[in-house]
């Protein structure tokens, strides 16, 4: 049983730590978005 919870924490925590790096890759891309579009709009 001991060696079961372990791995499910184990688990929930690698899962935390990829949602975090998804999340942070998604934001900052997105705002990269952004900004290019802005420079867009204002040259033209």
């Amino acid at each position: 049983m001991k060696d079961k919870k372990k791995i499910f924490l184990i688990g929930g925590v690698i899962l935390g730590v990829v949602i975090l790096v998804v999340a942070a890759i998604l934001l900052t891309s997105g705002s990269n978005k952004t900004k290019s579009n802005d420079a867009i709009k204002t040259n033209y």
